[in-house]
């Protein structure tokens, strides 16, 4: 009686579970302004592997995958039932246009071997309110260059209320940096000039002046961007402002609080033009360097008057002009040395100054000559010249060194060089020892006796120790690759569970006096922490990829923007230099890796 009792009780209690059908269908966020990113979700419900979908199905919203997630939870249906449901998402980071209704057709998509379709799904992007006259104009140094060439653009913003938030410039055009690269320019107006962070830019420098529009007086935000363009062609760069602007107000008295809209302000689209440069004249060792100017010298450092043959110099190379932009040159090619030089394939990295780069390179001379002169060549540098649309060489001066034949040494010299005389048979152990010259035994003492004997083997601590320990490591070896754990998924929660730790470790190891190592650092290390935190290859990551990666995995949107600053301090850094002053501190940064690794820990745990 009692087994059919429990028979009935657990009839019972599997009934109150209903099975759920597959359900798939599509999650958009409700409130979506002109010209924002907003996630897209495909949600399967019930489903037991994560969706499979084509995003060509909905490429007109420049779509950016941001990873897969699941969740389980129970809930009661219209009959009281008990039903366990377990969302199995894809997410993708969409664009949104121009103000305007927008529907995304029902999509094919493929979980558990079978395909689904969705509803198509209607959603509305409201166009983003200006209180007040904030105009963006964005100008460009010039509308047609070429490759390679530095061209500036010049931003001003005219504000007639400084009080704003959530402040980001926007340039979509360019943000493929495949195809170019941008970078801070020191501010071209006359006024106030501050260090602050203006998005996607980063930390950068920029004037605050006065001015008039329209009769009224107001601030006018300036700052200037270089561009360089790598691929020939037409481009259309079309600059937008966004921001939290004040709305009104709430409540009264001490509870009086201002209200925020968001506001956005497109500039006047400029299109400009990329040239290939021309093949006609190019010189053979021409590598790229498009500018305006070049100049580049070499220097011997503490060379002595004169040297014998083989004896090695330190040849200093120096690269300066083109207005400091000077991130694509590269080491000169000294093979056209070698008749009279021996030049190391390797050498040390430049160093790369706010107006010049210095290459550093070990040179020997092979031969001399009649006179004992020698001279280091003068070492070309081949341009393109975009004023005077032609190539150009600049050449460093000669060097003229006095090289002395090498003489050979022969053994009167070693001896008279230390005096040494003839030790005698019978002599004392240790001679001349104001020579260290450990002298000299005659004789069959020198012979002893070397014939191997296993027995002595066993006998001797040294030799079983040498024979075995490679024995015992290879066990230790074998046991480990056996024995220890092979599940891909759980070595990687274990070094996900490391990666704080590890990054903190390594930023505690940072010198922030050494500004380049230190930016370079925290590059490294905070793309190193994402990689190990989120499964992903630290090498291929971009500030832009750890941003979209941390709001992926639950990281409030100002915590990941942070993240994506920092990230991409070292690149700007390369282009315009960073001082003491402006560099982020180690303490602010572990603090951002806290709050980062809280969030990212506290979304893993409620999944």
């Amino acid at each position: 009686m009692i087994r059919i009792r429990n028979i009935i009780w657990i009839l019972l209690l599997v009934s109150t579970f209903a099975v759920a059908q597959v359900k798939v269908y599509v999650r958009i966020a409700s409130d979506i302004n002109e010209g924002d990113s907003f996630y897209m979700q495909v949600v399967c419900e019930n489903a037991n592997s994560y969706p499979r979908v084509d995003s060509s199905q909905f490429s007109e919203f420049d779509p950016v995958f941001a990873g897969n997630s699941m969740n389980s939870s129970t809930t009661q249906d219209s009959s009281g039932r008990l039903v366990q449901i377990r969302e199995v998402t894809g997410k993708w980071v969409l664009a949104a246009g121009k103000a305007g209704t927008y529907t995304i057709k029902s999509l094919d998509v493929y979980v558990d071997g079978n395909k689904y379709q969705t509803e198509p799904v209607t959603f509305t992007v409201k166009k983003a309110d200006i209180a007040g006259d904030y105009k963006l104009i964005v100008n460009s140094s010039s509308k047609e260059f070429y490759i390679g060439q530095p061209i500036a653009l010049t931003f001003k913003w005219y504000l007639p209320d400084n009080d704003i938030r959530n402040l980001e410039f926007i340039v979509p055009d360019l943000s493929d940096e495949s195809k170019f690269r941008m970078g801070p320019l020191s501010p071209s107006a006359d006024g106030t000039t501050k260090s602050g962070e203006i998005p996607p830019f980063g930390d950068m420098n920029y004037a605050l002046t006065k001015g008039v529009r329209d009769g009224s007086a107001c601030t006018v935000l300036n700052f200037d961007q270089y561009l360089i363009a790598h691929e020939p062609g037409s481009y259309e760069i079309a600059p937008r402002v966004k921001c939290l602007l004040p709305s009104g107000t709430r409540g009264s008295g001490l509870f009086m609080q201002k209200e925020y809209k968001p506001f956005q302000e497109a500039a006047e689209s400029i299109t400009v033009n990329a040239k290939p440069i021309p093949e006609q004249g190019k010189p053979n060792d021409f590598y790229g360097l498009v500018g305006s100017s070049y100049f580049i010298s070499t220097e011997l450092v503490n060379a002595p008057d004169t040297i014998t043959v083989g004896t090695p110099l330190t040849l200093k190379i120096t690269v300066a002009g083109n207005n400091g932009f000077l991130e694509d040159v590269k080491m000169p090619d000294l093979s056209f040395m070698t008749g009279s030089f021996k030049i190391p394939s390797d050498y040390s990295a430049p160093d790369r100054k706010k107006d010049c780069v210095v290459f550093t390179q070990t040179i020997r001379p092979t031969k001399s000559s009649d006179d004992g002169l020698v001279e280091i060549p003068p070492i070309p540098l081949s341009y393109f010249n975009f004023l005077d649309e032609k190539y150009l060489t600049e050449k460093s001066e000669p060097i003229s060194i006095q090289v002395e034949a090498a003489r050979k040494i022969v053994e009167a010299d070693v001896r008279s060089a230390v005096n040494i005389e003839a030790a005698q048979p019978g002599g004392s152990e240790l001679e001349r020892t104001e020579h260290k010259i450990a002298a000299n035994h005659f004789g069959d003492e020198l012979l002893v006796n070397t014939t191997f004997s296993v027995s002595d083997c066993f006998r001797s601590t040294g030799w079983l120790v040498a024979m075995g320990l490679p024995t015992i490591l290879l066990v230790f070896s074998i046991a480990s690759t056996v024995f220890g754990s092979k599940d891909p998924e759980k070595l990687a929660l274990k070094q996900a569970g490391k990666a704080f730790g590890k990054a903190a470790a390594g930023l505690s190891r940072l010198n922030e006096a050494d500004v380049d190592n230190y930016l370079a650092g925290l590059n490294d290390i905070l793309r190193q922490y994402v990689a190990d935190k989120l499964k992903h290859k630290a090498q291929s990551l971009t500030g832009q990829d750890c941003l979209e990666l941390l709001a992926a995995a639950g990281v409030t949107p100002d915590n990941a923007q942070r993240f994506k600053t920092v990230v991409e301090l070292f690149e700007h850094s390369r282009y315009a230099g960073t001082t003491a002053s402006g560099l982020p501190a180690k303490q602010d940064i572990l603090e951002l890796l806290k709050a980062v690794n809280k969030e990212v820990t506290k979304v893993k745990k409620n999944r």
